[in-house]
């Protein structure tokens, strides 16, 4: 059986976690850690990958949190060190710190796909249906649920328009 470098087991632990094998891989970044923390030098994308797989697989959110924080202050040009920010942010049901997470990450490298996905997965909010209140006034809130049954409704209609002129023959 053939001994790993530490950075080899870096490379797999980051592969591993890409792949949703996530306490495989915090077993990996264990590893890493025991070898190469003596060293120093690790790169922010090693925290923010073992941050995330801790709140993930052992519930530590907080640790999980300060160490994905970390990664971003170290290296912040690294796209997945804002990505896992933001899911750290969501399991700690913090979604608007996700969202300008992600946003920070999609600034640096908009084709990313995995940022994208999260995007795609978190929706978008339209501005606030009156702008001179704040989003969580009741009066606003109210009026942004106005304007989404209007919007479906008339989208609704449409759509009904469209099948019954396709039944026609127009």
């Amino acid at each position: 059986m053939s001994e790993t470098t530490p950075a080899e087991d870096f490379r797999q632990a980051i592969h591993l976690c890409r792949a949703e094998r996530w306490r495989e891989g915090l077993e990996l970044l264990t590893k890493v850690a025991q070898v190469a923390e003596r060293r120093g030098n690790l790169p922010g994308l090693y925290y923010s990958y073992l941050g995330r797989a801790m709140a993930r697989c052992q519930g530590q959110r907080a640790e999980g949190l300060e160490l994905c924080r970390h990664s971003v202050r170290i290296q912040p040009e690294e796209s997945d060190n804002h990505l896992n920010l933001a899911y750290v942010y969501l399991s700690l049901g913090r979604r608007a710190s996700a969202v300008l997470a992600m946003h920070r990450g999609l600034e640096l490298h908009p084709a990313n796909e995995r940022l994208v996905a999260l995007h795609e997965r978190l929706g978008f909010r339209r501005k606030p249906a009156l702008p001179f209140v704040s989003r969580s006034n009741p009066l606003n809130v109210l009026a942004g649920q106005a304007r989404h049954w209007w919007v479906s409704r008339r989208e609704a209609s449409r759509v009904r328009r469209e099948e019954e002129q396709d039944l026609i023959g127009g």
